[in-house]
This record gives structure tokens, C-alpha cells and sequence, in this order.
């Protein structure tokens, strides 16, 4: 919470910020995630705020299928009123947790994370940045620590959502891509944080990282965009990738060509398990999308791509 609200404010300083906070009773994988996703429906019923981020998530093959409409849903309404909804892809790579027949998780495998899998949320992938001592860009490659134990970025192909009609042509496969874009990620670089949860009576700050940073990151740049363009931007993913086919690509997105999110583990049993997960490529590509967002470009061609009322049709 502290990250997602400091980072959020980090980039955008001036914009309003609503504290949405959820309550999870039930320890279930699905009973926590009902919780958080209570949250989100209540920004969306109340209409709270033009961008809504979430730095949460769990495999989708955990969820049922009711529960997956139900979110779907929430998404579906925060589209019709203009609300842009980011997601953490995940940090295990192309690794999920795995459920058995009664949705206990029993082990880790190749999926992607829920709510980012779904083609009405915008899935923020992570990355390595490398930067001059001066802070000057360099270059990124895909976030994968996991050989440190140091995490990764998730991203995949989902096995629940159907190839949306953003993705056409763009992803080979029938089903809906994840991620959708990138932004750093890798905690050995890391991001400050300043807490006081950690050490009671002293505040400090500290490096962090995930794909938790990546979505309120990605929020705060959306409330720029929003107040750039004097309107809610609204659903995101079909004008981010209308720009793909286009010159315009490379001036709005960082597309990321190194790296992968192949996820190394030890298990309870000390053995050393990998997850197969995806290359970087050319264009988007599971582990950082479409790439990481040159926002100021982008600021010049998104009131071109996107319209008041523009959404997917899934």
C-alpha cells in the first residue's frame, strides 16, 4: 500500500488520490482476491477517480468461472465510464500457482495472474532499467532475478480469455496475451520507498521493486495523459496497439529486446525447479508487452488513437 501510493504520487504529485481498502476475512486464494476486488467495484460503482490501479493478483485457473464473469463485469462498467485499470502481471515469472479440484494451490507452473489476464485491464509487466550514474536512460531489458531469488516479471498466455481483437494479428496464439506493457521492476535496482512499518518508531527509506511498481507507475502516468488531453483516457489497450503497425511505435514505446521470464525456484524439497516461460521479441512479447512507454511521444499521438467511448470488443 505504501509503495502504490507513494509512487503513484511520485509521478503524478498533484493528483487526487482515493485510498480504496479491502478486508479480507477469508484466507482462501479466491476469498482474498472477492476482497480486493470488492475494493475495485467500489471505485467503479462509486466512479472514483479516471484511473485505478492494482498491485494484486493470482493464477486464473484458481478462480471459477462465476467469479471470472462477476470480475469481468466490474471491468466491463469501468470501461463504459471511462476508467483506465492497471494490473501487476506478477513476479514469478511465467510462473503461476497451480490449484487442485478443491482451489488449494499445490504447485507452480506456466499461467498468468488474474486480473491482469483479463483483456479489459491493461497487464503491466517489469523490467531491468539501466541507467547512466546521472540517471540518463540506457536501455531495459526483461526483469529476471529469479536465479538471485530476486523474482521475475510475469506474463503468458491465458487459458480462460480468447484472443481479444486488440491482439489480432499480433499475438500467435487464440488466447489473450499478457503483458500488455512494461515498466521497471527489478528490486536489485529498485525503487525508494519511505516506511515505517518496518522498524516501529523510525521511518526510513528503502529500495523495492515488483510489478506492484509498475501499475501505480503506470497509473500516474495516466493522470498526466488524462489531464494533457483534458478528458479520461479511459480503456487503454486498443490505442496502445494500433500504434504497433505504425512509425509511431518506436517514438512511444521502448521495445524491449533482451531478456525472458523463464522462473527459477527451490522447492520445499530443496530441488531447483524451472518454469519455461517467454522470450523477448521484436514488437510485443509476453514478459514486457508492448514495451515500456515513452510518455511524453505518447502524449502527442494517444488524442489521434482513442476516442471518448473506444474499448475492445472482446
Amino acid at each position: 500500500m505504501t509503495l502504490d501510493v507513494e509512487w503513484a504520487h511520485a509521478i503524478a504529485p498533484d493528483a487526487t488520490i482515493n485510498l480504496v481498502l479491502a478486508n479480507p476475512k477469508n484466507k482462501t486464494i479466491q476469498g482474498q482476491l472477492t476482497a480486493l476486488l470488492q475494493a475495485t467495484n467500489f471505485a467503479v460503482t462509486h466512479n472514483i477517480g479516471s484511473v485505478i490501479s492494482q498491485s494484486f493478483g493470482t493464477s486464473e485457473v484458481c478462480l471459477g468461472t462465476k467469479f471470472l464473469q462477476a470480475a469481468h463485469e466490474i471491468f466491463r462498467k469501468a470501461r463504459a465510464q471511462q476508467q483506465t485499470v492497471f494490473a501487476s502481471a506478477g513476479d514469478s515469472g511465467a510462473g503461476t500457482i497451480q490449484c487442485n479440484a478443491n482451489g488449494k494451490p499445490v504447485t507452480l507452473a506456466q499461467g498468468v495472474n488474474y486480473p491482469a489476464s483479463d483483456p479489459l485491464v491493461t497487464s503491466v509487466g517489469g523490467t531491468t532499467l539501466l541507467a547512466t550514474k546521472a540517471g540518463n536512460y540506457l536501455r531495459e531489458v526483461a526483469w529476471n532475478e529469479s536465479a538471485k531469488g530476486a523474482g521475475a516479471t510475469g506474463g503468458g498466455i491465458s487459458k480462460v480469455f480468447a484472443l481479444p481483437n486488440f491482439q489480432q494479428n499480433i499475438v500467435k496464439s487464440k488466447m489473450r496475451g499478457a503483458s500488455d506493457i512494461a515498466l521497471v521492476a527489478d528490486p536489485l535496482t529498485g525503487v525508494p520507498i519511505v516506511t515505517s512499518s518496518l522498524m516501529p518508531g523510525k521511518t526510513v527509506v528503502i529500495p523495492i521493486g515488483g510489478t506492484s511498481v509498475g501499475a501505480p507507475v503506470a497509473a500516474g502516468m495516466t493522470a498526466l495523459l488524462d489531464q494533457a488531453m483534458g478528458m479520461r483516457t479511459g480503456f487503454l489497450n486498443t490505442a496502445f496497439y494500433r500504434l504497433l503497425p505504425n512509425a509511431a511505435y518506436a517514438q512511444a514505446f521502448h521495445d524491449i529486446r533482451t531478456g525472458n521470464n523463464t522462473f527459477v525456484f527451490q522447492a520445499q524439497d530443496r530441488r531447483i525447479v524451472t518454469v519455461p516461460g517467454f522470450k523477448t521479441a521484436p514488437g510485443w512479447d509476453a514478459p514486457t508487452g508492448l514495451g515500456t512507454p515513452n510518455v511524453a511521444n505518447l502524449a502527442k499521438f494517444l488524442p489521434k488513437l482513442i476516442k471518448a467511448n473506444d474499448g475492445a470488443t472482446l
